[in-house]
């Protein structure tokens, strides 16, 4: 995973984490999220993955890809703690009748109790491509499963949070442990 990560960044993505999924959707499927700063880099790298033997070495030992989204991130203000070192994400997936706008200022709103209770880092978007198109994601970052339940612990007494649950209805929450960046 490591190698593939260093394909990708290689090629052109800005950013790369990669793990395994321990909880929700498809436990223990690998994952590798990648970041852009435009498409042509997203091009680039799945033309490098075509020549990547790590790649084909994954997909060797009998590893599917199943699923491959591009979301756009919305601009939402958040300031990770200094050189975060996150052993978790959870990613939370949903579908809402709110614009996108009104959907980013509501996530906004609620940042400050996830930075509270130990996120690391905190990413929203909309997915553009693949499955789900139109429904939100939700990415949000860990030091480790005692931060994840202080902060999930926080949420049913915040307004904020509860403004977001009457926006978005819910329809997947996966925790993933974290096993790399590049």
């Amino acid at each position: 995973m490591a190698r593939v990560a260093e394909d990708a960044k290689s090629a052109g993505a800005s950013r790369v984490t990669y793990g395994a999924t321990l909880s929700g959707l498809n436990p223990g499927a690998l994952v590798f999220i990648q970041f852009f700063d435009s498409l042509s880099g997203f091009q680039n790298v799945m033309g490098a993955f075509a020549n990547s033997s790590a790649y084909a070495g994954i997909l060797n030992l009998g590893v599917e890809v199943y699923l491959r989204n591009i979301a756009k991130l919305s601009d939402v203000a958040y300031t990770p703690i200094l050189d975060p070192r996150p052993n978790y994400l959870v990613m939370t997936k949903g579908k809402s009748a709110t614009s996108n706008s009104e959907l980013t200022s509501l996530m906004q709103d609620c940042t400050g109790v996830f930075a509270e209770n130990g996120a690391q880092t905190f990413r929203f978007g909309q997915i553009l491509t693949g499955d789900n198109p139109g429904q939100y994601l939700l990415g949000i970052t860990y030091p480790s499963m005692e931060a994840i339940q202080k902060a999930y612990d926080a949420l049913p007494s915040n307004p904020a949070v509860q403004r977001v649950y009457s926006a978005i209805d819910v329809n997947m929450r996966s925790i993933i442990q974290i096993h790399g960046m590049a």
